[in-house]
């Protein structure tokens, strides 16, 4: 049930940020909450912002540039940043690790139509997977005391984490394959402890979505997989039917995951809103019993806008629910610099 909306203040970045307000607000993919701050990303940059709640709304913005934080590769700045979520005092960021179709010039004369239509392209900064430190109260980004945050480290093609996909019995196939074309595309970042759940857009395999569970360790290159399960592998894997949908984002609720599931491709909808009960205890992987799997009443999205972030979120008045953001706002949920997420019960 929609109880109400809650104003992100962008315009608060100032004149410095300007040029960019419109672009951050238009694209914001994933939300995490920090006791009286939130945190935002766009799916098209390379930075994080954070809104600080000043009594009205949610304002005081900063924005931090990650390739002050993690060892990016050279090239184009995009991280694709799709999922945040915050475990006590550390930030946990993921790219999409997804490779990309460019769109064609729909004016194009056929034949460079149908050239462009052939073009994969792997753009490296979208192999992010690390974490940044917070301040008590989680308003600030510190410096790490190395001058670098750890991060699971960038490798040819991709990271260690694709590679070992890359021989999965289940995902090797769809690793080749472009986001929005069933490829592997992360989209949802839940933590708690030491597990990390990675929610897929892509691949969806017979109508069934993905989950993977991680575990990084420190490491002197930064981050390292853990070995996990009773394989020991270097992740679990986790088969859930979300009514033939893909995951959009993630996040943790006491030992619940909270899954906000959409299409594949680039459609407006269906959407819904999923509980997988005590995911947190999963120790055996697989497919995700159907009892375990709740569609959660008054939550389903219809129209042109898509949901794509979604945080447990303890409102400035006391309640409790889950705020939800939206790529592709619609023009009335944005006005002078203000974007108006929705507060869920």
């Amino acid at each position: 049930m929609k109880l109400s909306t809650v104003p992100l203040d962008y315009g608060s970045l100032g004149a410095a940020a300007a040029h960019r307000q419109q672009h951050l607000i238009t694209n914001i993919s994933t939300v995490a909450q920090a006791g009286a701050h939130l945190w935002l990303a766009s799916d098209e940059g390379f930075s994080v912002e954070r809104l600080s709640w000043d009594g009205r709304r949610y304002g005081k913005a900063a924005s931090y540039d990650l390739s002050f934080y993690f060892p990016l590769p050279k090239g184009d700045k995009e991280i694709d940043i799709e999922a945040l979520s915050i475990d006590r005092d550390r930030l946990w960021i993921a790219g999409s690790h997804s490779l990309v179709r460019p769109k064609p010039d729909p004016d194009a004369l056929s034949q460079d139509f149908l050239k462009d239509l052939a073009i994969i392209a792997r753009r490296p900064r979208r192999y992010l997977i690390g974490r940044l430190a917070l301040s008590d109260g989680g308003g600030k980004i510190l410096s790490p005391p190395d001058g670098r945050a750890p991060c699971l480290p960038f490798e040819k093609a991709g990271n260690s984490l694709t590679h070992a996909l890359g021989t999965d019995r289940h995902l090797s196939s769809f690793m080749g394959l472009p986001d929005k074309e069933n490829g592997l595309d992360i989209e949802g970042l839940a933590a708690k402890g030491d597990a990390l759940f990675l929610g897929l857009r892509g691949p969806v395999i017979r109508g069934h979505a993905v989950i993977l569970q991680i575990a990084l360790e420190d490491a002197k290159s930064g981050l390292k997989l853990a070995c996990i399960g009773a394989r020991r592998a270097p992740y679990r894997k986790f088969f859930l039917d979300l009514g033939g949908l893909g995951i959009r984002d993630l996040t943790m609720e006491s030992e619940d995951l909270i899954i906000i599931a959409g299409p594949t491709m680039g459609l407006t909808g269906p959407w819904a809103v999923w509980r997988w009960k005590k995911a947190l205890g999963a120790r055996r992987e697989g497919l995700v019993d159907s009892d375990a799997l709740k569609l959660v009443s008054g939550l389903d999205f219809a129209g042109p806008e898509r949901p794509e972030g979604i945080t447990r979120f303890l409102h400035p008045d006391g309640r409790r629910g889950w705020l939800v953001v939206y790529d592709g706002p619609a023009k009335s949920r944005v006005k002078k610099g203000i974007y108006r997420a929705d507060f869920f019960s």
